[in-house]
C-alpha cells in the first residue's frame, strides 16, 4: 500500500508534502486519505497502518489528505470524522527551513497537534492523537505555484493511536 518511511525530522515532512502540492512527485507513495470523512481514525489505522505506511517504531502512520472548508466562502477548516472531531489542542509551532550555514530563516510551514473528541463519548474519545503539516503560503508563491480554482491545499498527517502511543502524520493537500 506504501513505503516504510525513514522519516528524520519535520522539515523532510514538509518536502514530501511541497513535493506533492507542487506536482512534482506523487507524495513518495505515501498514501492519500480522506482524514475528514466517514471513517473512524482507528478505522483508518487498521485500513493504512499495515506497517508499510508507519513509520520505523510503528508508532506513527504518514497520509495526505486535502482540507477542507466549513463553507465556500469560509475560511476555517472542517475537520469532522466519523462520529467526532479533531480538537486542535495548540496554535501551531512555526517550523524553518535551514539554510547550507544551518540557520533556520525562512519559515517553510507549520505544525499544529488534535486529538479526536467523539460526539457521543465513545472509548475512542481524547485517545488519538494527529499532527498536521502545512506549507506557509509564501512557499509556494515563491515557488511560483497556481493554486486550483478549488483552493482545496494538501496537508501532511502523523497519526497517532494515543493510549498506545502510536501517531498519525496529516498533510493536507
Amino acid at each position: 500500500m506504501g513505503c516504510r518511511l525513514h522519516i528524520k525530522g519535520q522539515e523532510t515532512l514538509l518536502r514530501y508534502l511541497f513535493d506533492k502540492a507542487t506536482g512534482r512527485s506523487d507524495g513518495g507513495g505515501i498514501p492519500e486519505c480522506d482524514l475528514y470523512g466517514e471513517q473512524e481514525p482507528w478505522e483508518i489505522w487498521e485500513a493504512y497502518g499495515d506497517g508499510t505506511n508507519l513509520r520505523e517504531n510503528k508508532n506513527a502512520l504518514y497520509l495526505f489528505t486535502k482540507s477542507k472548508k466549513k463553507s465556500a466562502k469560509d475560511s476555517r477548516l472542517d475537520r469532522t470524522v466519523g462520529a467526532g472531531s479533531w480538537k486542535g489542542e495548540d496554535t501551531g509551532t512555526k517550523i524553518f527551513l535551514k539554510e547550507r550555514s544551518g540557520i533556520a530563516t525562512t519559515l517553510f510551514g507549520m505544525r499544529k497537534r488534535f486529538h479526536y473528541e467523539s460526539k457521543n463519548g465513545c472509548l475512542h474519545d481524547g485517545r488519538w492523537i494527529m499532527h498536521e503539516y502545512s506549507l506557509d503560503a509564501a512557499t509556494l508563491v515563491n515557488a511560483k505555484v497556481r493554486m486550483s480554482a478549488v483552493d482545496q491545499e494538501y496537508v501532511f498527517h502523523s497519526f497517532i493511536p494515543y493510549r498506545q502511543h502510536r501517531t498519525v502524520n496529516i498533510c493536507p493537500v
